[in-house]
């Protein structure tokens, strides 16, 4: 039987796992978060897995966005939330059947000169 969803909001880190009692979407299992934010709200989201990849996604208010890897084959999504409210998240193995753990990280985006602080705010410098 899969859990509800977690609640999160930038900065968030969080320590998943997939697992066969998780919910499956086309053979995948999948960890479900609930993301609030305001509209404007400038949001990186990053997911890495222990040792296999995932995909990251999140939709909501019209907005529906899957992840692209990086150089480091993290699964990053940048997105401006278009309204305040609730975005559902989610955290997929890209293979079928995958289990794992992963890491799960929500922050505000943060544009160079500019910095991230100790609480993960975005500071000018």
């Amino acid at each position: 039987m899969a859990s509800e969803p977690i609640r999160i909001r930038a900065p968030d880190y969080e320590a998943g796992a997939l697992e066969r009692s998780d919910d499956r979407a086309n053979g995948r299992y999948q960890d479900r978060y609930i993301l609030n934010g305001l509209a404007g709200d400038e949001i990186e989201i990053k997911a890495s897995g222990d040792g296999f990849e995932v995909t990251a996604a999140i939709r909501g208010h019209g907005l529906q966005q899957a992840s692209e890897l990086n150089w480091l084959d993290e699964s990053v999504i940048e997105v401006t939330l278009p309204r305040d409210g609730d975005y559902a998240v989610t955290v997929t193995a890209s293979e079928a059947g995958t289990l794992g753990n992963y890491t799960l990280t929500v922050m505000e985006r943060c544009e160079s000169p500019n910095y991230l602080d100790a609480n993960g705010e975005c500071v000018a410098p």
